[in-house]
């Protein structure tokens, strides 16, 4: 078979190559068992260049039988059996090269390494990680190297990722002593599905239509000038209530060429389907390339290859995902080791406007790549979040997934590691999650009962669903000591963002009788905010880190009616750094303020700012004296007359904890004391008809939440 890397197509059944499904058959004039060593070194050596492993394993064993201490022949076994995946074969080859060059061969120390890792056995790929980097720095001393064949990295290179990966089996070893508390349900997709050889890239639209790519099964491979490919193909298949039907090829042209095409991409509006095309060169090397096609009266068109900013003279494009990210385009994302990026294969991005004209591709820089490979990218539009796989960055296997958040400045946070069971100690990428946020797809080559030599070898696509936690409330007040029920209350669920650092309302409740519901995630932030008209507003927050789905969580919310010199925090008031300007975001919590004014209409409050200790005492009082009256302002443009309203700056004076100047607080108990508050400090004569009022602010805040 021609050799094609895996991580510009990511096929399939082997680290660097396409996987066979059967062992070679040699040519009958070849099996003499006469004939020389040499003789099946010269082959074995032709077929291993080729990329055909199995085959390769085959002729070098023929060669140990006839020269045990062949080191060049163990060393290509072990290789052939580490990029077919098969680690525990490739961990036995690389101790056997050991003994036979007595220790002095760094890079089976690295790759056993390696396997070890793949293995999940950390413990025992640190101490082989480690013995490498003490041996290669021993030859780069003295100027030496020992490479067995040209595809080898060099010592440098692998010292470099050595780096990496002890510090990944550190962190497979910290997680696998800590209790996960995602509550995932991952299964490997049916044999309608998933086959005994390689299927990827899924991808979905309607949540009930799945495209992927597969490998198709191949007969036994002679090893001579004829050798018979098989051809990566694009396939689809529906949801039913049995499950996902079988998959069935794409029929169009494009799909039916003697060419690799997989990783399918839909737009958004499902009229263009982009993939990848990878051709064999005149050297025998693959090239990759970004196409689409657009689908007319039910039926796929001629194929196009995108112009030069997408696919460069030099260089690959490969693992297109599509998706509209802001109102007016779409983007594509793609992976590409073109001239200009990290290093390896980098994620990249390009804006694909409303007449599908593609802008010159934007590299995220350092934030993302790194130098080596991230690649499978899916940027997720609910979340303004992007998921990719990366052997660059710290992960307890090969390819980790890792995600990154959009920010409101448009730059990327620091990548994350989503962590397990996402993760596993062999390669997980194609990370694609559902716009239900409940179900995701992932492609991994762990172990699943499907595989065709080992069990590690092929990937299978792998169905994710994420469980939920309940959150059950019920709205109380308390009337002479008892705990009392408070009907039709407003309850709103708040979730955490941490690109902007502020929590946003994912769902409204308007409760029937006293009680509500919230389903949650794991893992994450939330506020539950209770509003009553003639009650002060109360926020929960809630962290369901560490709980499990199975446990509902149960709270009574109390409410307080307004009281005369009773204070009361106004939640979500936030302003700029030093200023005392409302953000738009504050304006909807004081609307909530005009309404309790607007329904006690003969009340006089004073509404308060305050500041956190840092910075001069002076200043901060002066700084909470003009927040106040902005507030106060903004009520005071509503309607409210003036003397219902007083302003007045605290600065940090009243601070809610111990942060006075020179204590060392963390910036979540500094964020207690920068609050705003009101309580009412008296009435005056006669009432004011506000139903107007009330009734048009309702709407508006109805139109903004909508």
């Amino acid at each position: 078979m021609k050799t094609i890397s895996r991580y510009l197509f990511v096929l399939g059944c082997l680290f660097f190559g396409l996987c066979q499904t059967t062992q070679a058959i040699p040519p009958q004039h070849m099996q003499d068992d006469l004939i020389g060593w040499q003789h099946y070194m010269k082959e074995a050596d032709k077929v291993f260049e080729k990329g055909s492993y199995l085959s390769a394993i085959d002729f070098y064993q023929r060669v140990l039988s006839r020269a045990p201490k062949k080191t060049k022949a163990a060393y290509r076994i072990a290789i052939a059996n580490y990029r077919l995946r098969d680690y525990e074969a490739s961990n036995k080859w690389f101790a056997h090269v050991m003994e036979l060059e007595e220790g002095k061969h760094p890079r089976a120390y690295y790759y056993r390494g390696m396997s070890l890792k793949y293995l999940g056995k950390y413990n025992k790929a640190i101490d082989q990680l480690q013995t490498f980097q003490m041996k290669a720095e021993e030859k780069q001393s003295d100027g030496s190297d020992d490479k067995q064949d040209q595809s080898d990295a060099s010592l440098s290179t692998l010292l470099k990722r050595a780096a990496i990966e002890i510090k990944g089996c550190h962190l497979g070893l910290k997680w696998s002593e800590e209790t996960i508390d995602k509550n995932v349900e991952a299964y490997h997709l049916r044999e309608k599905i998933n086959s005994p050889f390689s299927d990827y890239a899924p991808h979905t639209f309607h949540q009930d239509t799945l495209f992927y790519s597969s490998l198709p099964q191949e007969q036994a491979i002679p090893v001579d000038d004829t050798i018979q490919h098989r051809y990566s193909r694009i396939y689809w298949s529906t949801w039913s209530d049995s499950g996902w039907t079988k998959g069935k090829r794409i029929d169009a042209p494009f799909n039916k060429q003697e060419i690799h095409i997989g990783n399918p991409a839909l737009t958004p509006n499902q009229d263009l389907l982009y993939f990848t095309q990878c051709e064999e060169q005149q050297d025998l090397s693959m090239r990759c390339s970004i196409y689409r096609v657009q689908k007319k009266d039910g039926s796929w068109g001629q194929a196009e290859k995108l112009s030069s900013p997408i696919n460069p003279d030099t260089g690959h494009s490969t693992h297109p995902s599509i998706v509209s990210q802001d109102d007016s385009s779409n983007y594509l994302y793609f992976s590409s080791n073109r001239k200009g990026g990290k290093g390896g294969m980098d994620i990249w991005r390009a804006r694909v406007d409303s007449s599908a004209n593609v802008s010159e591709p934007e590299n995220p820089g350092d934030s993302i790549n790194t130098d080596f490979d991230e690649i499978t990218p899916y940027f997720q539009p609910h979340q303004k979040r992007l998921y990719f796989s990366s052997n660059g960055h710290v992960g307890i296997g090969g390819y980790d997934v890792f995600r990154s958040d959009y920010r409101s400045d448009s730059t990327w946070s620091k990548p994350h590691n989503i962590g397990k069971p996402e993760n596993s100690s062999v390669d997980d990428m194609y990370y694609r999650k559902l716009p239900d946020m409940n179900r995701a797809f992932l492609v991994s080559n762990r172990p699943s009962g499907f595989e065709l030599k080992n069990e590690t070898c092929c990937d299978d696509i792998l169905s994710l669903r994420y469980l939920k936690h309940v959150f059950k409330g019920e709205v109380m007040t308390l009337q002479e000591n008892k705990s009392v029920p408070v009907d039709n209350p407003v309850a709103k669920l708040k979730r955490y963002d941490p690109a902007s650092g502020q929590y946003k309302v994912v769902e409204e409740d308007s409760v029937d009788g006293s009680t509500f519901s919230f389903e949650m995630d794991p893992s994450t932030k939330y506020k539950v905010e209770v509003d009553k008209s003639g009650y002060a507003s109360q926020t929960e927050t809630v962290n369901t880190t560490g709980k499990s789905v199975t446990d509902t969580m149960r709270s009574m919310v109390y409410v307080d009616k307004i009281e005369r010199g009773k204070t009361y925090k106004l939640e979500n008031v936030y302003f700029d750094l030093n200023k005392a300007t409302l953000r738009p975001s504050s304006r909807k919590a004081l609307d909530s303020l005009y309404l309790l004014l607007l329904d006690h209409p003969g009340i006089i409050i004073e509404l308060s700012a305050h500041t956190d200790s840092r910075g001069n005492k002076e200043y901060n009082k002066n700084l909470s004296q003009k927040r106040a009256e902005s507030c106060v302002s903004y009520l005071r443009k509503k309607g409210i007359p003036k003397e219902r309203l007083k302003a007045k700056g605290y600065g940090e004076s009243q601070l809610l904890n111990k942060c006075k100047d020179g204590v060392e607080c963390s910036e979540e108990q500094h964020q207690k004391n920068r609050r705003t508050e009101f309580k009412v400090i008296g009435k005056i004569d006669g009432k004011i008809d506000y139903q107007d009022q009330r009734a048009a602010v309702e709407k508006s805040s109805s139109d903004t939440d909508q």
